[in-house]
């Protein structure tokens, strides 16, 4: 069914007949056994807007390979927080916080360097997200101690200083 909202604002209720909906009819196997049966269309009409949020680095989850450490900036300056325009309905915007925004890096398989890279942003159910953001990592390998393979090889350096 095609209802034109166009100047609505807020709440709309309206009763339509069944038959005016049934554009292209009904099967063939089907019959409307009241002509003038009535169904209740009822639909809230909200503003789209938008809202900007500042966002910690450290509310970025950062998702890498063990024994590599990163170091987040944001490219556009030194600051330790980015913003995020997020747009939707106004009454989900209006409740909505940065904590309610899920915010992470893969950073899986890089390399040591610098990158700029695409933070994933997952807002609620119905949200934009208006623009694409990138923050900028610093990756470096910090080189694992097996703290068991280090006591072995002591242990046997003791052992042959003694005898």
């Amino acid at each position: 069914v095609n209802y034109d909202i166009t100047d609505m604002t807020g709440s709309v209720e309206e009763s339509m007949m069944i038959s005016n909906c049934l554009e292209d009819g009904l099967p063939d196997d089907i019959v409307l056994t009241d002509s003038d049966a009535t169904v209740a269309l009822m639909i809230d009409i909200e503003e789209i807007v938008t809202k900007d949020f500042s966002i910690l680095l450290s509310e970025v989850n950062i998702e890498g390979d063990e024994g590599y450490s990163y170091e987040l900036s944001n490219t556009s300056d030194s600051k330790r927080s980015f913003s995020v325009t997020i747009s939707g309905a106004e009454s989900v915007i209006d409740d909505l916080d940065s904590g309610d925004i899920s915010l992470s890096l893969n950073l899986s398989g890089f390399d040591e360097g610098e990158y700029d890279v695409p933070v994933d942003i997952e807002p609620m159910d119905d949200l934009i997200v208006e623009d694409d953001v990138y923050l900028h990592v610093l990756v470096t390998y910090d080189e694992v101690i097996d703290s068991e393979a280090v006591n072995t090889v002591f242990d046997k350096r003791f052992i042959n200083w003694r005898t």
